[in-house]
């Protein structure tokens, strides 16, 4: 296996206002990285080649560099494997479109959708049913293979002894982004993750 890291970028409120981020000093001694402009797609033509991000120039949160836009990897891979990094909790048609309908999606020659329930959502956008594997999500994965052998905290377990219902939590990050928006626009101080916790609880305490 070969490391490579490569640039992203996050995007501010402002025209031109990106900045961009290469990691490849964070990685620990043991891992043996690559520049990525030491290392060409064309020249080493991957077996199989996996993306989370599929959403290439239409992201407005953040971006990898263009060279690994889905349409290119396809050009020099095998196979491309798009594995959704979220978990999809809910689903209207209309609104949520941009989740199911990208680039990556349709570059893709394989994606691993969560569930029977999902591929069949993909399926009604024109998803061909042979590129569409009900594999589960690896986020769900990693939290349940994380939990396993691990003592729980005390203060939790008299909280959650009982027949009681436990519900994950899984927030997107984009209320933060949205938060110093808000602080640049002259809002002052807001803490949007605060904010939208607490609307979700009580959501969830209003709810049988």
């Amino acid at each position: 296996a070969k490391v490579v890291p490569i640039p992203y970028c996050d995007f501010g409120e402002g025209a031109g206002d990106v900045k961009w981020n290469y990691e490849i000093d964070k990685y620990p001694p043991y891992v043996p990285v690559i520049p990525f402009d030491r290392y060409s797609l064309r020249e080493e033509m991957p077996d199989i080649a996996f993306i989370h991000n599929p959403y290439d120039d239409t992201n407005t949160l953040t971006s990898v560099h263009p060279e690994y836009y889905s349409e290119n990897i396809k050009k020099h891979a095998f196979l491309l494997v798009y594995s959704p990094y979220f978990i999809m909790g809910g689903y209207t048609r209309g609104k949520t479109d941009g989740f199911i309908v990208t680039k990556g999606g349709m570059n893709a020659d394989r994606i691993l959708v969560q569930s029977e329930f999902v591929k069949g959502i993909y399926e009604s956008y024109g998803y061909g049913s042979e590129k569409l594997m009900a594999y589960g999500s690896p986020k769900a994965d990693a939290v349940v293979k994380g939990m396993q052998n691990r003592e729980m905290p005390e203060k939790w377990r008299g909280k959650l002894e009982g027949k009681k219902k436990i519900i994950m939590l899984n927030t997107h990050w984009s209320y933060f982004i949205r938060g110093k928006a808000w602080e640049k626009q002259g809002g002052g101080k807001k803490d949007f993750a605060v904010r939208y916790h607490r609307e979700l609880i009580e959501a969830v305490e209003g709810r049988k």
